[in-house]
């Protein structure tokens, strides 16, 4: 795809710039949106896209969360959003993606995620379980 079909908005793009790369998108002017997760993650809407590839990831969860949710929030085109992370194993990328997978969770626990039945949070957990929960893996992983 050429540098014309596809807009990129990394941490040099002026924020005039971002715009309008989101406005193209957005109106079907270019057909691929290109986003470093730090500057395209989080005040955009990108709600044209059904498909997310990730080649990047933060070590926030929060983060990775905000970049998905450009696509698939009110006004969306679709209802059915696909995300796909690249991770290369044996890099730091694919440790990140664990942490960042048992960071999530741990918040999920901790703020009753709505895993239970009826979606209403049961199934959180208290502060101290987790603390619990951490120090067991901790002294697991000491013991291998």
């Amino acid at each position: 795809i050429g540098s014309d079909r596809c807009g990129v908005v990394d941490g040099r793009t002026p924020d005039h710039a971002r715009d309008e790369v989101v406005d193209d998108f957005q109106a079907g002017r270019l057909p691929v949106f290109i986003g470093q997760i730090s500057a395209a993650g989080v005040g955009l809407t990108l709600t044209a896209a059904a498909d997310a590839l990730f080649v990047e990831s933060d070590w926030t969860p929060g983060l990775v969360e905000q970049a998905c949710d450009r696509i698939h929030r009110i006004g969306a085109k679709t209802s059915v959003v696909s995300y796909t992370f690249l991770v290369a194993r044996g890099t730091l990328d694919e440790r990140m993606a664990k942490v960042i997978e048992r960071k999530a969770s741990t918040v999920g626990k901790l703020l009753g995620d709505g895993v239970g039945p009826t979606g209403d949070g049961v199934g959180a957990v208290s502060p101290a379980e987790i603390i619990v929960e951490i120090a067991k893996d901790i002294l697991h992983k000491s013991k291998k």
